[in-house]
Parts: C-alpha cells; sequence; structure tokens
C-alpha cells in the first residue's frame, strides 16, 4: 500500500469515528488486537498521537525505513482483516 491509496486509509483509520459505522468501528477495534505488539504501537503512534515517521523511529529505535515499513505492513494487515470480515460495511477501502 503506497501512496494516495496509504493516505485515504489512515484518514479513514483517523477518523474512524466519522466513517465507519459502530460494527465497522468494532471490526476495526478487533482488528487492531490481532496486530503485533510492534505494529499495534506504530499505528498508535502514527495514527492517534500523530507522530510522524522519523519521531515514530526514533521513539521505537528503529530506522526509518523499519518504521515506514512496519505502517505499511500494519495498515496492509488491518485493510487485509477488514475487509476479510463478511460484516465489514466499508468495502470501498483502497
Amino acid at each position: 500500500m503506497k501512496g494516495s491509496a496509504l493516505n485515504e486509509f489512515s484518514k479513514l483509520v483517523v477518523n474512524v469515528g466519522l466513517f465507519f459505522s459502530q460494527r465497522d468501528k468494532m471490526i476495526l477495534n478487533e482488528s487492531i488486537k490481532q496486530l503485533s505488539l510492534k505494529q499495534k504501537q506504530a499505528v498508535s503512534l502514527r495514527f492517534w498521537k500523530e507522530k510522524t515517521i522519523e519521531e515514530i523511529a526514533v521513539i521505537m529505535r528503529i530506522s526509518w525505513a523499519e518504521a515506514n515499513q512496519l505502517i505499511d505492513a500494519s495498515l496492509a494487515n488491518l485493510k487485509k482483516l477488514c475487509l476479510n470480515n463478511s460484516k465489514f460495511s466499508l468495502k470501498l477501502v483502497v
């Protein structure tokens, strides 16, 4: 997941209250619980604490490239987990 697709999905994650139904929020929360500890930390730092990739790298003591890959992998996993749930109603996530 790169570029604008990543930006669009991240906006949806950040603005979960505006874009998702209550059921979809529950599915997203359950999907987040299935991420690895490092992925959960990276997602939390990026989207709820609004940290940059550089800040995440410093906080997590990893390289910028590793932080960027971790965010990309986390979002790809979240997308896959959400879209594989038949009850998830927002099927147009890119």
